[in-house]
C-alpha cells in the first residue's frame, strides 16, 4: 500500500513540474502556410512548417525530435494539437493570446485579403 502512495505523489510531482509552450502561426490567402513548434520544459522538441493549397493543409504532422510527434488539425481559430511524447500522447486546443495581421496579398487594385494568424498556449503546469 506505501509503494502505491509513493508511486502516485511521485507521478503528481512530475506532472506537476512539466511545462509545454507551443507556438503556432497560420498564413491563409493564396496558399496555406502553417508554422508549428514545442518547447518542453524548456526544450524544442518540435519545430516545422507546412506550405501548400487545399483541405490537405487542414491536418498535418510537424517535424519533431525521436521520440516526439506533434499534428495538428486546424480549426476555425487556432489549432487542435496532438503531441507525443516518451511518456505519453496528449491532445490540447492551441487558441490563446491570437494575434492576427491582414493584408492586400494580391496587390494592386485587385482586392485579396489575407490573414497571418499567432497563437500560443501553455499547458501542463506553466
Amino acid at each position: 500500500m506505501k509503494f502505491n502512495t509513493i508511486l502516485a505523489s511521485l507521478s503528481a510531482v512530475g506532472y506537476a513540474s512539466a511545462c509545454l509552450h507551443t507556438y503556432i502561426s497560420i498564413a491563409r490567402g493564396l496558399e496555406i502556410i502553417v508554422y508549428m513548434s514545442t518547447y518542453d520544459n524548456g526544450v524544442t522538441t518540435c519545430e516545422g512548417h507546412r506550405e501548400g493549397e487545399g483541405k490537405g493543409m487542414n491536418h498535418a504532422d510537424i517535424h519533431c525530435k525521436d521520440g516526439y510527434s506533434l499534428h495538428y488539425d486546424l480549426q476555425a481559430d487556432g489549432a487542435l494539437a496532438t503531441y507525443g511524447t516518451p511518456h505519453g500522447t496528449y491532445t490540447y486546443t492551441v487558441k490563446d493570446q491570437k494575434q492576427c495581421t491582414y493584408s492586400n496579398c494580391c496587390g494592386g487594385n485587385i482586392p485579396c485579403t489575407c490573414a497571418t494568424c499567432e497563437y500560443k498556449s501553455s499547458n501542463f503546469g506553466c
